[in-house]
């Protein structure tokens, strides 16, 4: 599915990028003037075009780190105005530059990120009930995303990848659980959040399970993975949709106002959007997503911070990374 993301590349092969001389197999008769070498090969075209376009994707995502940066650390109105006059800026040039369908799609991909600030930050959301709040501003990404689907006539089945069967299942589910509760860990380390409540219920573990799963992990997983880097990848190669995609992922957590943490997310969406390329579909990253969040808000807090000190936490941390990083090599050798 994405190794349609190779397509720039062969086309610089093509175009005779990396064909040398030797590629002739007819010399020159005795005394004929040879003409010298061009100054620019003919694939130099093709390169700089990639060039220039990764440079405008590369500055897009700088305009959207600066946009989430003045939300989290200066001032929420600025943040909610550079983000409304980032979304015009972006449809305008969608609208007037004649732009490749792959650079198009791509910029499109990513203006939903700027639309989801707008739209879940704006929004009066001091009338929902903070039990409710979740899945009332995922609902939001969700609308961009089905709308998304819908204008781009997207093929669910391309989108989501063929429904895993039952003997899929049988190691998918296991993998993508062990996944998510190392990682969750790992994050929880990082991040320690406090408990929400007195003591944690297994109601309110299953309740923040379908919360994770139908709204963050999906919502999530299939904008920065089932959008964005499936058409960053067509555009620059799987290798760099990839990273792209993970450093825009990071990016959008910039609001934890954590350094660490970018750096923990930044790790997450390789791993998640390894995952998706492995699986060629999102039910295993937006699996592994739902699980690391659960146990990070509603596990972790109430048993792993009164229970441990900090010594046996992070032997912890090292078992379930050592863990995590076998689970994934095995998933990747299969």
């Amino acid at each position: 599915m994405l190794t349609a993301g190779s397509l720039n590349e062969q086309e610089v092969e093509n175009d005779g990028t990396f064909q040398d001389g030797a590629s002739n197999s007819q010399c020159p008769a005795e005394g004929t003037v040879v003409a010298p070498p061009l100054e620019h090969a003919p694939g130099d075209g093709a390169r700089r075009r990639l060039i220039w376009q990764g440079l405008l994707i590369i500055g897009i995502m700088a305009a959207i780190a600066f946009c989430e940066y003045i939300f989290a650390y200066k001032n929420v109105a600025y943040g909610i105005i550079i983000s409304l006059v980032l979304v015009v800026i972006l449809y305008t040039l969608l609208t007037v530059s004649p732009l490749s369908d792959e650079l198009a799609s791509s910029i499109e991909s990513i203006t939903l990120v700027p639309l989801y600030i707008l739209f879940t930050s704006s929004l009066p959301w001091f009338f929902v009930h903070q039990y409710f709040l979740l899945p009332a501003v995922y609902s939001c990404v969700l609308a961009l995303c089905w709308l998304h689907i819908y204008q781009k006539q997207l093929d669910l089945k391309q989108t989501f990848g063929a429904i895993p069967g039952g003997r899929q299942l049988v190691w998918l589910i296991p993998a993508g659980a062990l996944i998510g509760v190392s990682l969750g860990f790992v994050e929880y380390v990082i991040l320690r959040p406090a408990p929400t409540y007195g003591h944690v219920t297994a109601v309110e573990i299953v309740v923040n399970l379908l919360y994770m799963l139908f709204f963050v992990g999906l919502g999530e997983e299939l904008l920065f993975r089932g959008f964005i880097q499936s058409d960053l990848s067509r555009l620059f190669g799987w290798r760099w949709g990839l990273v792209l995609a993970s450093l825009l992922f990071s990016i959008m957590h910039l609001t934890w106002r954590s350094v660490p943490e970018l750096f923990f997310v930044f790790v997450a969406g390789l791993i998640f959007g390894s995952l998706y390329l492995k699986t060629r579909g999102l039910y295993l990253s937006i699996l592994v997503h739902c699980m690391n969040n659960v146990v990070l808000v509603a596990v972790y807090p109430y048993i792993v911070g009164a229970a441990f000190s900090y010594r046996v936490q992070l032997w912890v941390w090292q078992r379930l990374t050592s863990i995590n990083a076998s689970t994934f090599i095995y998933l990747f050798r299969r």
